[in-house]
């Protein structure tokens, strides 16, 4: 990977990570062992400190002061002093335009950003209003101007909450308001970085149309886009004179209790996540070096290295090349329809254990008192799935039991 140039005037060095969350398991692994918030990054201390801006995605709010979100099984919350793991590595940009900004209400996306003010962090994609939340941040650094602006969706795959002029949320992402941003900025920023929450969970690959809208805000004149979301890491591209990053990944994220109590254990790639350091200068990205970073089972977040690294890379690379493809719209419907079915099999699996289990936690009496017609439904769904997914592994494992008779 290319190394980073000597600082000199006229020349930044922006530092971007992915999606941040410093509550979950975390908060019982450290009060068990007297660990502080700054434990978990205490590997990446010197790599931080090299660099002039550091970016990340917060996706949680620092407080439970609002009302909790009714339409969603995941609420996510890190404590007010969960902050002091961002100054320690020296954050000095965050977006908190995401989904899960909003899992305490306005009340908790309210008191957040007072959190951040009091700190002295900078942020952007979200406020108290959609003039706040769309307002843009401008860094100055060795003489030249960085703006960062932030854009989610409320579609079914993420949905964010959307700002309006007078209640708390996001801003979402129409190129055609992009477009009117970022003229705007073009005389008052050197380099344009637009952060967009987006895209499929657990997907390596963005959609066809996210592909088109990160070229055409390239093309309206940004010069690197920031992509978060997918939970895992995904391509990246250099087109014209910008970057792309679709998804960067989990950069801090444990493990979670959702809203029924089951435990939400992600995959190891969740796990695995991109740091990537850009050398801009004026209206131009420069060399890229591109870290991959690991939270193990202790927390700690380590950089890969050796044999682990070079598989990273070629991983990096294979992806990123696929994303060329001249049929790529044809190649991502296919995988699509395949991840889908793949991700659709895991839940089923994981879930109906899950299920089971509270069924016998609340009893014959607990689990009247909590049905419903709906409840029913779901249930009816997940059983039909599971038994198919169990009845055609039996069939998988009697052909190959046959097959190896044959031989």
């Amino acid at each position: 990977m290319n190394k980073e140039r000597k600082r000199t005037e006229g020349n930044v060095t922006v530092l971007l990570t992915g999606d941040i969350m410093l509550g979950g398991e975390f908060l019982e692994y450290k009060n068990e062992h007297d660990a502080s918030y700054e434990y978990p990054f205490r590997n990446l201390k010197k790599v931080f400190e090299e660099v002039d801006i550091v970016f990340g995605n917060l996706e949680c709010p620092l407080s439970k002061d609002g009302v909790i979100r009714a339409d969603k099984g995941s609420i996510l919350y890190a404590p007010p002093d969960s902050i002091n793991a961002l100054k320690y590595l020296n954050y000095n940009i965050l977006s908190i335009g995401n989904n899960h900004i909003n899992d305490y209400g306005e009340g908790g996306l309210i008191k957040t950003i007072e959190i951040l003010k009091n700190e002295k962090i900078p942020f952007f994609g979200a406020g108290r209003n959609l003039e706040e939340a769309n307002r843009e941040v401008i860094i100055e650094k060795n003489g030249l101007k960085i703006c960062f602006l932030g854009y989610t969706t409320d579609e079914k795959h993420v949905k964010s909450i959307i700002a309006n002029a007078n209640t708390a949320g996001c801003v979402f992402y129409d190129f055609k308001k992009i477009k009117e941003d970022i003229e705007k900025l073009k005389t008052q920023s050197d380099i344009i970085c637009i952060s967009l929450h987006w895209g499929y969970e657990y997907y390596q690959y963005p959609s066809p149309e996210q592909v088109e809208l990160a070229h055409q805000i390239i093309d309206a004149g940004a010069h690197i886009v920031i992509g978060h979301h997918p939970h895992i890491i995904q391509g990246f591209e250099r087109y014209k004179h910008g970057i792309i990053f679709y998804s960067l990944g989990n950069f801090f994220f444990p493990d979670f209790h959702d809203k029924s109590g089951y435990l939400h254990k992600w995959q190891e790639e969740s796990n695995k996540s991109i740091i990537a350091k850009c050398q801009v200068s004026k209206r131009k990205v420069g060399e890229i070096e591109i870290l991959f970073s690991f939270m193990n089972a202790d927390y700690q977040v380590v950089i890969l290295d050796g044999k682990d690294e070079k598989e990273a890379i070629l991983e990096l690379d294979r992806i990123s090349k696929e994303i060329k493809r001249n049929d790529y719209k044809d190649f991502w419907e296919n995988y699509s329809k395949k991840r889908s079915k793949e991700l659709s099999e895991m839940e089923l699996a994981i879930g109906m254990p899950r299920l089971l289990q509270r069924m016998k936690e609340l009893g014959v009496r607990g689990c009247i008192r909590r049905v419903s017609m709906r409840n029913i439904k779901g249930v009816s769904r997940m059983l039909v799935g599971y038994l198919w997914i169990k009845y055609r592994n039996m069939l998988g494992k009697r052909q190959a039991y046959e097959n190896k008779e044959k031989l």
